[in-house]
C-alpha cells in the first residue's frame, strides 16, 4: 500500500468512535512522501460525526477497503483504545456543549470499539464492518 498504515488506523479509530458518516475519498487528503516514504493521509470534512443518538444514517468508511486496512492495529492503538476513559470523554462533550444524543451516539461508539478492538487485533477493515453500512 501506498498509504502510512499507522495513519490508517488512526483515522479508522477516529472515524469509529466518532461514527464519522461521511469518510470518503474526497474528505482525505494525500501528500506525497519523502523518497522512501508512504504518502501520508489527512482527513478532513468532519462535519458529520457524532450524529444525534437513533439517527444512524448509513456510514460510509472509504478506509475500510485500502490495503493498508487489512493488517491488524497496532499495539499502541489497542493500548489507547483500552486506556479510553468513556464517562470522562463524555461528561467533556457535556461541557464542550454536545447535546444528549450527540453525547449517546460518542458513549455507544466508544464502548463498541473498545469491545471489537481490545484483546483480539483483528484488521482495521474488520472493526469499521461493525459500524459501516456494509457489515
Amino acid at each position: 500500500s501506498d498509504f502510512d498504515e499507522g495513519i490508517c488506523q488512526r483515522i479508522a479509530l477516529q472515524d469509529c468512535r466518532l461514527f464519522n458518516c461521511d469518510r470518503h475519498e474526497g474528505n482525505i487528503l494525500v501528500r506525497k512522501g519523502n523518497k522512501g516514504e508512504k504518502c501520508k493521509i489527512v482527513p478532513i470534512d468532519h462535519a458529520f460525526c457524532l450524529p444525534a443518538f437513533g439517527y444512524f444514517r448509513e456510514a460510509e468508511f472509504a478506509w475500510r477497503f485500502w490495503t493498508s486496512s487489512k493488517v491488524p492495529f497496532a499495539r499502541d492503538a489497542a493500548e489507547y483504545v483500552a486506556g479510553l476513559n468513556v464517562d470522562a470523554d463524555v461528561e467533556m462533550a457535556r461541557r464542550a456543549g454536545l447535546d444528549e444524543s450527540s453525547c449517546a451516539t460518542l458513549r455507544v461508539c466508544t464502548l463498541l470499539l473498545k469491545w471489537v478492538l481490545v484483546g483480539n487485533g483483528a484488521a482495521v477493515a474488520e472493526k469499521g464492518a461493525a459500524l459501516d453500512e456494509g457489515g
